[in-house]
């Protein structure tokens, strides 16, 4: 019986052992268990890491391209804002040349305030005729008269503003020159809207005044 006893003994103390083997390997399995989950957690979060840093590169490669546009563009305008200035500069130039040209001053009217054309006509002279009274004609030098037919021949061509600007004279003085140039010859008489007709040479005219 005494043997009995202690083989049964020994069978339920070799029970419990395995028990203990067995709970053992599952602690161990379980441990296991934890180490693979926490190795996964651990590679999620590094491919986490791994995509912002890649988002983060993405960003800055963007920024980048928008930037080069920006850069594009300001040096575009910077481009166009020198032409811009380059064609008023060419512009300026000119009008400069025309103020040095004309003289200071309103443009030049004739008796009833209608603006002059540089043939000496009046601005409106086709649409409607104007009759100009008589004036008491200001006395003129021999040599004024001389020099403004040398100033039609040389242009080729007869008007009142050009006396006006080449001999600083008034409407008045100046229609009084040209009729006293047709007097002479040198020019034809008034026809409307046209032109006066030059009727001599520089030389006809030179010979004409040295022999007055």
């Amino acid at each position: 019986e005494e043997l009995e006893d202690a083989a049964e003994l020994d069978e339920e103390e070799g029970e419990e052992e395995e028990l203990e083997e067995e709970e053992d390997s599952e602690e161990l399995e379980d441990a296991a268990e934890l180490d693979e989950e926490d190795g996964e957690e651990e590679e999620f979060e590094e491919e986490e890491d791994s995509e912002e840093l890649e988002d983060a590169a993405e960003l800055d490669e963007e920024e980048g391209e928008e930037e080069e546009p920006e850069v594009e563009e300001d040096s575009e305008e910077l481009e166009d804002a020198a032409e811009l200035d380059e064609e008023e500069g060419e512009e300026e130039e000119p009008e400069e040349e025309e103020d040095s040209e004309e003289p200071a001053g309103d443009p030049q009217r004739d008796l009833f305030g209608e603006p002059v054309m540089d043939d000496g006509e009046p601005a409106d002279a086709g649409e409607r005729e104007v009759v100009l009274e008589p004036q008491p004609a200001p006395e003129l030098a021999g040599d004024l008269l001389i020099k403004a037919g040398c100033l039609f021949l040389e242009r080729e061509r007869v008007a009142v503003s050009m006396l006006q600007r080449g001999f600083d004279l008034t409407f008045d003085q100046s229609c009084h020159l040209l009729d006293e140039l047709q007097e002479q010859g040198l020019i034809g008489p008034y026809m409307g809207g046209k032109s006066r007709e030059i009727l001599m040479s520089r030389e006809e005219w030179l010979a004409l005044a040295d022999g007055s």
